[in-house]
């Protein structure tokens, strides 16, 4: 079995910045076991766009999605490999907030949280709470959506809430634009 990496191409298109994935074959003897995954060094960081345009704004009591320009806050997808044969790259979404770094993550209800503390190097199983596989969107189409690896068929989407636009973890249904996504 070979271990597999994901090298990340940057290109514009239509004025914007799309990364392409594209797959890295690692020999056998890799020091990646075969249900875990493991911390690459690359990593892609930048803002988190709904389809509302609105970019996601980090507070450890209240996340929600903000007009673009009101202290924008990047985002870090940090990279990791697997062995496992998966549609998209597997990824955990941290942010920096007071000098502490936070990690989005699933709990087994079906919510979402971010946890404060590092992400980890190894992951021994193959399934995890902070690990998400992005995927592209639709083809040809420079956006993407997210599948948790713990509940499989689940995306990160947007959904209203007291009036803001607030990340959420939902079945897909299919085609739901409330799961298409930017890194901006």
């Amino acid at each position: 079995m070979t271990a597999v990496d994901i090298q990340i191409s940057a290109i514009v298109h239509d004025g914007i910045l799309v990364f392409e994935p594209k797959p890295i074959e690692f020999p056998k003897d890799s020091d990646i076991q075969s249900d875990s995954f493991k911390k690459s060094k690359g990593k892609i960081t930048g803002m988190i766009e709904n389809v509302f345009k609105q970019w996601l704004k980090f507070h450890p009591d209240d996340s929600a999605f903000t007009n673009p320009g009101t202290e924008n806050q990047p985002f870090t997808l940090l990279k990791y490999r697997t062995v496992h044969t998966i549609d998209g790259l597997s990824v955990a979404l941290t942010v920096e907030y007071e000098n502490e770094t936070y990690c989005l993550c699933c709990t087994d209800d079906m919510k979402l949280d971010f946890k404060k503390g590092e992400c980890p190097i190894r992951i021994k199983d193959h399934h995890s709470d902070i690990i998400f596989f992005q995927q592209r969107f639709s083809a040809g189409d420079s956006s993407f959506k997210f599948e948790s690896s713990l509940h499989p068929d689940y995306y990160l989407a947007v959904s209203e809430e007291c009036g803001k636009c607030k990340l959420i973890l939902q079945k897909s249904n299919g085609f739901s634009e409330l799961e298409r996504f930017n890194v901006v």
